[in-house]
């Protein structure tokens, strides 16, 4: 579903069909103007799982790739949005974080990466990131991973139950975005996977499931399972 957008453009709209044939020449890809953004009304909850969100795209300037949030009122968490999870490109650079929250004392259980590449050169660029741990990420442009933790963060539940919002936001003063406007650019393969058990979720932004292997003991699954109210 596309909306429109709130903000001023991060850089000169494309001309209409620089995005056609996408980052290989013949799969489709999203315009985003600057004025307009998808928006995946299920969202994403990972809660303890492990996530990964991957995308091809290309632009000018800064902007907002991916925000989805937590709700306002969990109060062990912080205001304006809660727990989070952010993609987006800020200073030039893809910026990737999340929050499991902030604790009683003030101290948040947060990731972030800056990758080190340049991709505001209105060239295709390739973006994989991911929670690979319970407070660990990695972030890959292009073939080159990037890294990060949090050593001292107690937190271990992403609680995300807003909207998953790709390539700008309603409001730009929430926790976790440091981008002020949209993007202006061209996406395509936007996909998100949870991993929650002996089968990986995947679940792509037009709502396709996929269940493929992943190494976990019938065991461990089941209790999970049993836990978070899934079958098996």
């Amino acid at each position: 579903k596309v909306i429109n957008g709130r903000g001023t453009p991060s850089a000169a709209p494309i001309t209409e069909g620089q995005c056609a044939g996408g980052h290989d020449g013949a799969t489709a890809a999203g315009e985003f103007t600057g004025q307009s953004y998808l928006t995946y009304q299920k969202g994403a909850n990972p809660r303890i799982q492990f996530f990964t969100m991957s995308f091809s795209f290309k632009t000018g300037g800064d902007g907002a790739l991916v925000v989805c949030h937590g709700g306002q009122d969990n109060a062990d968490h912080s205001a304006n949005g809660g727990d989070y999870v952010v993609l987006e490109v800020v200073g030039g650079k893809v910026k990737f974080g999340f929050s499991a929250g902030v604790d009683p004392d003030g101290l948040e259980s947060a990731v972030a990466i800056t990758h080190s590449i340049t991709v505001t050169d209105n060239e295709w660029h390739h973006v994989t990131a991911a929670r690979d741990g319970i407070l660990t990420a990695a972030l890959t442009v292009d073939d080159i991973t990037m890294r990060g933790s949090d050593p001292v963060g107690k937190f271990i539940g992403i609680d995300l139950s807003l909207p998953m919002y790709i390539g700008g936001h309603p409001s730009y003063r929430v926790n976790g975005l440091t981008a002020t406007t949209p993007i202006v650019g061209c996406m395509t393969d936007v996909s998100y996977s949870m991993n929650f058990g002996p089968i990986r979720h995947v679940r792509s932004i037009d709502g396709h499931y996929e269940a493929v292997p992943h190494p976990m003991s019938y065991t461990q699954a089941r209790q999970y399972c049993q836990q978070n109210d899934y079958d098996l």
